[in-house]
């Protein structure tokens, strides 16, 4: 069985994660009332979920900041 390299399995999980949080707008660019939202896409969201989900939120977030 071959030897898993942890280093490699870290730089996958940060660059997938980089690509589904990509767009995300950063801490000090959201309001005050939408801070919490912005958190919960980018801390309490499985990791696991789908891109699409990622996006969308991320859309709802942009659509509620031109607000």
């Amino acid at each position: 069985m071959r030897e898993i390299d942890w280093k490699e399995v870290w730089k996958k999980f940060e660059k997938d994660m980089a690509f589904k949080l990509e767009g995300l707008s950063g801490h000090r660019e959201v309001p005050d009332n939408l801070f919490e939202f912005r958190g919960i896409i980018s801390h309490e969201l499985p990791e696991t979920a789908p891109i699409k989900i990622f996006r969308y939120l991320i859309k709802v977030l942009h659509m509620n900041q031109l607000k």
